[in-house]
């Protein structure tokens, strides 16, 4: 995750660029391959994290640690998706939905 990615994220968050004060944040991240350098993105994501930010990731590849993921991802291992071919990456896109909107329900009780 680059510093530009998380200022954009950051910015689109806000009222100005569409933002609605009240609505939940949530982002998905994509990872495919090995990070190269976890910190910078386990940082990156704190920084999300403290603005209000909730974060699923992807992992495509399965090729980054557990304890890593789980750092970017908002601690909670269910912000966790992973792929490992084309037919797990078809998956996705209903695992995703069905996990935010768990998460959602969840909060709310």
């Amino acid at each position: 995750m680059s510093p530009f990615l998380i200022k954009d994220l950051l910015k689109s968050f806000h009222l100005m660029y569409g933002g609605r004060k009240a609505a939940r944040k949530v982002a998905v991240v994509f990872i495919k391959g090995k990070l190269n350098n976890p910190n910078v993105a386990i940082r990156q994501a704190k920084l999300a994290h403290e603005n209000g930010i909730e974060i699923f990731v992807v992992d495509v590849g399965n090729l980054n640690r557990q304890g890593v993921l789980k750092s970017i991802s908002s601690g909670n291992i269910s912000h966790i998706l992973r792929a490992v071919n084309s037919d797990e990456m078809k998956k996705i896109p209903h695992l995703l939905v069905t996990r935010i909107c768990e998460n959602k329900r969840n909060r709310n009780q």
